[in-house]
């Protein structure tokens, strides 16, 4: 019943949005204060609406409701849930929220006729959800999670009938109610950094850095349209009003975004050896229209419209850059300190007296399963480079901090310069993989491992000088025991506590 979920790199995504300047502002909802705002809860009684679905109930399901008044003729609507309520495993959920594992989701109407509401097979929601209540016409907003794939859609009902109240849309990112007349969508994407490639531009390549983008739609005739948007100049910004605007962003190479909603977007751009960081910088006109008001800095770029964006940048030949930030020669500098740099790495910092903490406690055991006799000189193949990736990136049994932190900061995927950073902190040895391509990446959720598993029961310090000699007892899940005498060296950018194993070797 689970479901494996993929995350891909997205540039962005390619929408035919209904712009506002096609539309006629004179029949525009008047915005109100946003008290009708309601919240929702999932009823997992049974009732009538649960019971007009015919269809068999799916193994493990249970079937409940949101109940509403979406047409305000005082006879009840229900939307129908068939599922459990599961936690959805992603890192950055609202974990303030409970959520439900949907099979299938069903429209009853007031006569009990069910619709089929595809979008939302085999994903998650949370159980409690936003009402927008109205004189003539009600909306209810049903959200899943936040992420790349979490799903997001407003509902009301016209004659009748079930209606998608931002058709121009798909069904992917949050839209909340945020009055009685406006919505924000928030389109997911990665677009926060891309790396250099020479010959290719922006636009053709796949970025990184999780983006949680706000658009502002308004009220129209039932529907929820997006804002229509122009690119200008500095100038004309000005013109409506004094900015104060931030001294990392150069106004020569920024682009500005003016939506109909007096909003300004700034996207900006940061530039070093290692590639490129985007951000947009996010003002309002004061309601007396005397000033640029900044209200929010976020990761990634803001298009001009969701199918366009014809920002100089984005077209450039991203070709490497000869200096690193600090304006420092990067042919001085060696392969493994460019790598540390480019994954801003902090140097450990180390305890008055050695110790094995629980990074490097994870990393001997995991190598007490996979060998008998290493040393960090030993060939590197390409198999051996496939074996790495399996044994010490995609292993159940071996977690340690900088896996785990990927879980939040890029949603478990790594790249090929981290998969390389790990080795480096495992061997002190700065090797390139030539077995995966620079694109390659690995999801760290699509783990396995063998059938056995070592703890590390106690140890002694031979020596402690540069090389620490260590002897160590392990227990075996499969009732073995093992010891070996393991030469540890300091490495000041190791995630595993500031030490590489130089040597292993099982007595």
């Amino acid at each position: 019943m689970k479901r494996l979920i993929t995350y891909i790199f997205v540039l962005g995504i390619t929408i035919t949005a209904c712009e506002s300047k096609d539309i006629d502002f004179s029949n525009n909802e008047i915005a109100e204060d946003g008290n009708n705002i309601k919240s929702i809860d999932l009823d997992t009684k049974d009732n009538v609406f649960s019971k007009a679905i015919s269809e068999d109930l799916a193994e493990e399901c249970n079937r409940a409701s949101f109940i509403v008044d979406l047409d305000v003729d005082g006879n009840n609507e229900a939307f129908v849930v068939e599922g459990y309520e599961d936690d959805p495993g992603i890192p950055d959920y609202d974990d303030s929220l409970k959520y439900w594992y949907v099979n299938r989701i069903y429209f009853v109407d007031e006569e009990c006729n069910t619709t089929l509401l595809e979008d939302f097979e085999d994903s998650y929601i949370a159980t409690s959800q936003d009402l927008l209540e109205r004189n003539s016409q009600s909306f209810i907003s049903i959200n899943g999670y936040i992420g790349v794939d979490g799903i997001g859609c407003v509902y009301s009902v016209s004659e009748d009938c079930i209606k998608n109240c931002t058709p121009k849309l798909n069904k992917y990112g949050q839209k909340k109610f945020i009055s009685d007349t406006e919505i924000v969508w928030y389109e997911e994407a990665y677009r926060s950094f891309f790396d250099y490639e020479e010959g290719s531009a922006l636009s053709d390549l796949n970025g990184s850095g999780r983006c949680k983008l706000p658009y502002h739609m308004y009220l129209r005739d039932g529907e929820f349209y997006l804002y229509a948007a122009k690119e200008v100049t500095i100038d004309e910004v000005k013109e409506k009003a004094p900015i104060d605007i931030p001294e990392e962003i150069d106004i020569s190479t920024a682009q500005f975004i003016l939506r109909d909603n007096n909003e300004l977007d700034i996207n900006y751009y940061e530039k070093d050896k290692f590639g490129y960081e985007f951000h947009c910088a996010i003002y309002f006109l004061s309601e007396d229209k005397g000033a640029w008001d900044l209200k929010e800095t976020i990761p990634g770029y803001m298009d001009v419209n969701l199918n366009e964006n014809n920002w100089s940048v984005l077209n450039e030949d991203s070709a490497a850059a000869d200096v690193d930030a600090d304006g420092e020669n990067c042919e001085d500098k060696l392969p493994y300190q460019q790598l540390v740099e480019s994954l801003g790495i902090c140097k450990y910092e180390y305890p008055s007296e050695f110790n094995i903490d629980r990074n490097l406690e994870s990393l001997l055991e995991n190598m007490t399963i996979y060998y008998s006799n290493y040393s960090s000189e030993d060939d590197f193949s390409m198999d051996v480079e496939k074996s790495f990736i399996r044994n010490f990136c995609q292993n159940s049994w071996f977690c340690y901090d900088y896996i785990f932190d990927s879980l939040s900061t890029s949603d478990g995927l790594i790249n090929k310069q981290q998969i390389e950073y790990i080795q480096y902190s495992f061997s002190g040895q700065y090797r390139e993989f030539q077995s995966i391509s620079d694109d390659y990446v690995v999801d760290v959720n699509d783990c396995s491992s063998g059938f056995v598993y070592a703890e590390l029961q106690s140890y002694e310090v031979i020596s402690d000088g540069e090389e620490i000699v260590l002897k160590a007892n392990f227990d075996i899940s499969d009732n073995r025991s093992k010891e070996a005498v393991i030469t540890l060296i300091k490495n000041e950018y190791s995630c595993f506590d500031g030490y590489s194993v130089k040597s292993f070797q099982v007595s």
